[in-house]
């Protein structure tokens, strides 16, 4: 298959300020140039070209095969910024409500691919995504860290990405965008015991996938994702 590996140019450059005594404002900026581009590829090739790839076409049969494969496709190029916040309200707040703090953090990315169709005649397709490469995320959460407790409740949001090739828009596999809200307590019952309660998912919000476009109408799939929670007894040494 000669498929090679993606190589990637990359710039970075970011500005942090720290707040006194626990916080944290950091922005920062990228840029990522990625050269020989790698997915899956579906084409209909004829019953002699199946047949040089190994398959069996019955005599006479002229009906098309679907051959998938993954190649090296093209480049791509994002370019991103990142927003991270987090303060500890130790040095604001009153007795225990010193343990309480937050933080939030957002990443939105500029996506641009070029990709060769190998169709004769044909110019290359110019998309706004690539593969697995998520346009916005961002995440918030409150936590709680005074005396035995700890505690912590989080936002998670990721945008709609495509799960397969982009050179045919109307038949890339899309997920759609989902959030989530996670929580944990913890309490340290004794010196090496604690008592511990995980909850994922709390919404039980479900993955969603689409063809081409995010649309109702073009949903294909669904992953049921439920509310997960565990609970137990963790000692240390």
């Amino acid at each position: 298959m000669n498929l090679r590996p993606r190589v990637s140019e990359n710039f970075d450059a970011s500005l942090a300020y720290y707040f006194e005594p626990v916080g944290e404002f950091s922005v920062g900026v990228f840029r990522k140039a990625i050269s020989d581009f790698d997915s899956n590829v579906v084409r209909m090739v004829s019953p002699e070209e199946a047949a040089e790839l190994g398959a069996t076409p019955l005599p006479g049969d002229l009906t098309p095969w679907r051959y998938t494969t993954r190649l090296n496709v093209g480049d791509g190029l994002v370019r991103g910024i990142e927003l991270n916040y987090t303060q500890q309200l130790s040095n604001i707040l009153p007795g225990a409500w010193r343990g309480i703090g937050f933080y939030a953090n957002f990443t939105y990315l500029d996506i641009e691919g070029t990709f060769d169709v190998n169709d004769v005649g044909a110019a290359p397709v110019k998309v706004k995504q690539l593969e697995d490469v998520i346009p916005r995320t961002a995440n918030a959460g409150l936590s709680y860290n005074y005396g035995r407790y700890d505690m912590r409740l989080s936002w998670n949001y990721t945008d709609a990405f495509p799960e397969s090739s982009a050179t045919n828009i109307s038949t890339v596999k899309l997920r759609g965008q989902r959030w989530t809200m996670d929580a944990s307590v913890k309490y340290q019952l004794m010196r090496n015991v604690s008592l511990f309660a995980d909850f994922v998912n709390i919404t039980s919000n479900h993955a969603k996938k689409y063809r081409g476009y995010v649309a109702p109408e073009l949903r294909n799939e669904t992953n049921a994702l439920g509310f997960v929670g565990t609970a137990g007894v963790q000692l240390s040494f």
